[in-house]
C-alpha cells in the first residue's frame, strides 16, 4: 500500500463539508488538487493553500486518489458517467474514495464501470457536522476491498476519528443510512418531548439537561439541548435528513426489507424535513 503522504490526492465537493476536510488535508501537508465550479470556493481553496484546477480534467490527471464530498447520488452519478465523466477522466488503478451518503447500489454501479480501468472505489460516508470534521473527529465509515479501505483510512485519517471499516463495498452506505434514519426518528421524538413540554409550561431546556443526564438521554436530545429547539434542528438540517430517509426506504424496498417503525416516526413527527433542489 502507498501511505497518503506520498500520494497525489485530487478533492471534488469543497462545499460545507467538504470544506473543512480540504482545511485539514492541507494542514497535513497533503499534495492536494481542488476543483469546484464556484469562483468564490475556488478562491477559498487557493487561499487556504491548495492548487486549484479549471476542470475535472485537470483535477485529477496523475491523482492516485481522487476524493469526493458530493451532496446527493444524482450530483455524483451525473459527474462520474459518460465518455467525458470523472470515471473515463481518472488514471488507471486510480481509487476513488465517496463521502456522499446515498445508495449502496450507487457505489458499486461506480466500481463496475470503473473495473474495466482498474479504478478502484470505497464508501465513505461521514457522521458529524463540518465543525467535527475541522477539529479532526468525524466518523468516518468505509467500504470496500481491505487494500481499498486501508488506502482510503490513511488519507481520511487527516479529519476521521474514529474510522470503521463495515466490511465490502456498500456496507459503509448500508449502515449511514441506518444511522441517518434513526436519527430522523430521534429528532422527531425530541420534537414530541418539545410539544408536550410546551403544552405543561415547563423550559424545553430544562427538560433537554435533565433527560441528557439520565436513561433517555440521545445524540438527538443532546444537539435539541445546544441549538435550543427540536424545530431549529429540523430547519437547520431537515433537508439532509429528508434525503437520506428517502433513500433508505428506496434501497429497503429494492431488498425487500420491512423498517417497521424506523421511517414511520422519522416521516410522521411533529416535525417536517423539507427537501432541497439538486
Amino acid at each position: 500500500m502507498i501511505l497518503s503522504y506520498n500520494m497525489q490526492l485530487a478533492f471534488i465537493g469543497a462545499g460545507q463539508m467538504g470544506m473543512p476536510m480540504v482545511q485539514r488535508l492541507l494542514a497535513d501537508h497533503r499534495d492536494l488538487t481542488v476543483f469546484a465550479r464556484r469562483q468564490e470556493v475556488r478562491d477559498d481553496c487557493e487561499a487556504a493553500g491548495a492548487r486549484v484546477a479549471a476542470d475535472v480534467a485537470t483535477a485529477v490527471s496523475g491523482a492516485d486518489a481522487v476524493v469526493l464530498c458530493l451532496y446527493s447520488d444524482p450530483q455524483v452519478l451525473e459527474l462520474a458517467l459518460g465518455d467525458d465523466g470523472l470515471l473515463a477522466m481518472m488514471d488507471e488503478g486510480s481509487l476513488l474514495v465517496s463521502h456522499t451518503t446515498g445508495s449502496p447500489m450507487t457505489v458499486r454501479e461506480l466500481a463496475n464501470r470503473g473495473a474495466p480501468r482498474g479504478i478502484r472505489v470505497v464508501d465513505a460516508p461521514v457522521s458529524g457536522s463540518a465543525d467535527d470534521i475541522a477539529a479532526g473527529h468525524v466518523t468516518v465509515m468505509l467500504g470496500g476491498e481491505p487494500d481499498d479501505v486501508e488506502q482510503a483510512r490513511a488519507i481520511v485519517a487527516s479529519y476521521g476519528d474514529p474510522i470503521l471499516a463495515l466490511g465490502p463495498l456498500g456496507s459503509a452506505q448500508t449502515v449511514k443510512l441506518l444511522n441517518n434514519a434513526l436519527f430522523a426518528a430521534n429528532v422527531q421524538l425530541t420534537g414530541e418531548i418539545e410539544r408536550i413540554t410546551a403544552g405543561l409550561g415547563i423550559e424545553l431546556a430544562q427538560v433537554a439537561a435533565a433527560i441528557q443526564s439520565s436513561s433517555g438521554a440521545s445524540y438527538a436530545m443532546g444537539v435539541v439541548a445546544q441549538i435550543g429547539s427540536a424545530t431549529a434542528l429540523a430547519e437547520a438540517g431537515g433537508h439532509f435528513l429528508a434525503k437520506d430517509v428517502a433513500v433508505v426506504k428506496e434501497v429497503a424496498a429494492e431488498l425487500g426489507v420491512d423498517l417497521g417503525l424506523l421511517t414511520h416516526v422519522a416521516e410522521h413527527g411533529p416535525l417536517t424535513y423539507a427537501a432541497r433542489n439538486t
